[in-house]
């Protein structure tokens, strides 16, 4: 399993990668939500839709640095949200979560193994 960091905090400790064609286009569809402490990551990827979700979704944009380039709070179903010009990939968040993780652009994300995490923090 792999965690979502942020400096020294754990934002979401169940974080799910979509790096293949069809993970990333089968996202969240199907899904009832997502957990507080649960958040997708969808690499190489510049822009995403909410058409046929069920629920609203926080979206942080990141560059190939995973420092954060945009943010979109609440993204309602059935809409596409316009995307950010350096984004790379995709950090998919249940609604809420931008602000709960105190998020801001120039913030650095990092992606940690379950194991590693426990040990570096």
């Amino acid at each position: 399993m792999v965690e979502l960091w942020s400096e020294r905090r754990c934002l979401a400790a169940r974080c799910h990668i979509r790096d293949s064609w069809f993970g990333k286009a089968k996202g969240l569809l199907g899904r009832s939500g997502l957990a507080a402490d649960e958040a997708m990551v969808l690499t190489r990827c510049r822009s995403i839709h909410t058409l046929g979700m069920r629920f609203p979704i926080d979206v942080i944009y990141a560059n190939n640095d995973l420092e954060v380039v945009g943010l979109r709070e609440s993204v309602v179903p059935w809409r596409s949200p316009r995307g950010f010009a350096k984004c790379r990939h995709i950090v998919e968040a249940g609604a809420g979560a931008i602000e709960q993780w105190q998020l801001a652009v120039g913030d650095r994300l990092e992606l940690r193994r379950a194991d590693d995490a426990r040990n570096r923090a």
